[in-house]
């Protein structure tokens, strides 16, 4: 029972997670996540950070065999995030929240970088 209240508790934080947008490499292993803050609604709370969430879901217009996911933990006052030593020629899937004194909110939806 205590978990099922935990989750719902993170879930209300905030009403919808923030805009993102990833463009197009920087290079061949690497590709910059952009946020705007200001489209995160419902926050309860000051925004002290944000959790950056990405994923390997295709290797050469195939898809990966083994995502791994990685978890970056960034402070409020950024709003863009260069992503390096991506494999080349992959695509990746994007999506972020916003961290507050009572947890992690709500993610945003997922926008998908790479080739």
């Amino acid at each position: 029972m205590f978990l099922v209240n935990l989750i719902l508790t993170v879930l209300e934080l905030n009403e919808t997670g923030p805009e993102i947008s990833a463009s197009i490499r920087r290079s061949l292993t690497s590709i910059r996540v952009t946020w705007d803050p200001s489209t995160i609604s419902g926050v309860k709370g000051d925004i002290n950070g944000f959790e950056l969430v990405y994923e390997l879901v295709k290797v050469n217009g195939k898809p990966s065999e083994n995502p791994v996911r990685t978890r970056i933990v960034v402070g409020s006052n950024y709003t863009e995030y260069l992503l390096t030593d991506l494999s080349p020629f992959a695509q990746y899937k994007i999506k972020m929240a916003a961290i507050t004194a009572e947890g992690t909110g709500k993610f945003s939806d997922p926008v998908y970088g790479g080739r």
